[in-house]
């Protein structure tokens, strides 16, 4: 209930719950008309805890046991190319559990084609950020947010977002990207914790530069169907 308290009272900020838990700050019984859990129930993913700032409190719609599969991770550009959609196709046409933020973009096609799909979103749970996306609010299995009813999709809360994304999952597959971007946190993240990294190689001329330099580090590569299979039929 502490825990509860203080992520309605503060917004879902992490910063703030945490200097409450810290300062011990009073609290009180709140009723709140929605699913969710604590970092201290039994069903929280423990996978969680491994990051320096995990979400104290998840607010969801859908199937919360989904958490306790293996999960593949799917980012790239909100400004998505046709070949980041082909590729984005092929990827969710495996019989997986994917994972990716329902923004726009790959993003928007993880959850358009995948068979099941879990959706991270950067504001209230009852919201619906971008509109466009309504559909797809319906089509994913479960949704889950660290900001309570109504809270507004900030431009600070996607990085926070991403965090839980990237943590959930086993494998991180990166269809496109700039090198100046927020997928590039995501794959510094990533990095930080462990997780694979799978690629597609692009185009020298292309705008989406950040794949070719994480190839370069050391990433991994799809380079034909049959890599991409393999990939993901190993979950």
């Amino acid at each position: 209930m502490r825990l509860l308290y203080y992520a309605l009272r503060y917004n879902g900020d992490y910063n703030k719950i945490n200097n409450a838990i810290l300062n011990n700050e009073p609290y009180e019984r709140v009723d709140y008309n929605g699913k969710y859990i604590t970092i201290e129930d039994k069903n929280y993913p423990e996978i969680l805890k491994q990051l320096a700032n995990p979400p104290y409190v998840l607010f969801y719609h859908g199937n919360i046991d989904l958490l306790k599969r293996k999960i593949i991770c799917v980012i790239g550009s909100r400004n998505a190319s046709l070949e980041g959609k082909k590729l984005t196709q092929q990827i969710t046409m495996h019989n997986c559990l994917f994972i990716s933020g329902l923004a726009k973009g790959i993003d928007g096609y993880v959850h358009q084609y995948a068979k099941q799909s879990i959706g991270v979103i950067g504001c209230g749970i009852n919201r619906i950020y971008p509109k466009e996306n309504k559909l797809l609010y319906g089509k994913t299995d479960l949704i889950i947010s660290e900001y309570p009813n109504d809270v507004k999709p900030y431009r600070h809360h996607f990085p926070m977002r991403n965090r839980i994304m990237v943590a959930l999952c086993e494998k991180l597959i990166v269809v496109e990207g700039k090198i100046n971007s927020g997928t590039m946190l995501s794959v510094n993240l990533a990095l930080s914790l462990g997780k694979e990294i799978y690629v597609f190689p692009t185009s020298f001329f292309s705008e989406y530069n950040l794949n070719n330099l994480l190839i370069k580090e050391g990433a991994f590569v799809i380079n034909d169907a049959e890599t991409l299979k393999e990939i993901v039929s190993e979950l």
